[in-house]
This record gives structure tokens, C-alpha cells and sequence, in this order.
């Protein structure tokens, strides 16, 4: 396992906190669009934009913490460790989505 930027003052971190600003920038350029009424398509796709970076800063996290937390005192083979890498990536992907049926809109066209 590698311990390459870990430390709370480390570049790890010090990304994390560019994503978050840059995120930070993109919220409230979707304000302006807001205000500026621009095209409802326009607005989506900042809004999925948004979101899939604050997925990643998500994603990035949990690799952190199951690094430097869950598996800190454990032994395990490079390739255990990926398999285990790939199968948090892959259940945090499919339930961070919500099923639309699931979703509430106010105002929509359903009949609810």
C-alpha cells in the first residue's frame, strides 16, 4: 500500500480543497444562469457537471478513508486491496443515483 499524500497537510488535501473551490465557483455560476434566465438545457447540464465533481470529491474521500482508516493495521496483497478499490468505486457509482421513481418533483407533470 502506498502512503503518498496522506497527511492532512499533504497535496491530498490540498487538491481536495481546489475541487471544493472550483465547485464552490460552478454553484454560483448556476446562480447567475438562474438569474440571467438562461436555457433550462444549460442549467441541467451545470447542475450534472456539479454534481459529478462533487461525486469525485466523494469518491476521492472514501478512497482516503478506507486507505487510512479501514485498512491501516491490515495485510493484504496489492491486487485484494484493488478488488476491494473497485467494488467501493462501483457500489458508491450505483448508489449515489437515486431511481427516478423515487424522485419528488414539485410541480411536475405526474399525477401523484
Amino acid at each position: 500500500m502506498s502512503n503518498e499524500a496522506t497527511t492532512p497537510q499533504d497535496a491530498s488535501r490540498e487538491g481536495l480543497i481546489n475541487r471544493l473551490n472550483r465547485i464552490e465557483g460552478q454553484v454560483r455560476g448556476l446562480q447567475r444562469m438562474l438569474e440571467g434566465d438562461r436555457e433550462c438545457e444549460d442549467v441541467i447540464t451545470q447542475v450534472m457537471a456539479i454534481r459529478s465533481a462533487l461525486e469525485q470529491v466523494g469518491l476521492l474521500l472514501v478512497d482516503h478513508h478506507i486507505h487510512e482508516c479501514v485498512l491501516r493495521d491490515v495485510t493484504c496483497s496489492d491486487e485484494a486491496l484493488q478488488s476491494l478499490e473497485r467494488a467501493m468505486r462501483s457500489f458508491l457509482r450505483f448508489t449515489t443515483i437515486p431511481a427516478a421513481e423515487d424522485i419528488r418533483v414539485p410541480g411536475s407533470f405526474s399525477q401523484s
